[in-house]
């Protein structure tokens, strides 16, 4: 799942600025127009304590997008057991 730092600041009630500043080190991949995408699971240890307490968790998880590996796809496909 990935979070952009639009949908986390409005999620944790922090302006994007520090936003920016606490997703820093976190890897990030470009997404349209240049937005950085996060992965959520590395954003989640970055939320402070007081935003926990007023609900971040549960709206960074339903801001949260699903990841879009296109090969992935192909990957998890099941495969067809050998008859005998």
């Amino acid at each position: 799942m990935e979070i952009n730092q639009h949908d986390y600041a409005r999620a944790c009630g922090c302006c994007v600025e520090t936003a920016g500043r606490r997703l820093r080190s976190a890897t990030y991949r470009s997404g349209s127009r240049g937005t950085r995408l996060y992965n959520l699971a590395e954003a989640l240890p970055t939320v402070r304590p007081r935003e926990v307490a007023k609900g971040a968790i549960p709206a960074l998880l339903s801001a949260a997008t699903p990841l879009k590996i296109p090969y992935m796809s192909a990957v998890l496909k099941p495969q067809r057991s050998p008859e005998a």
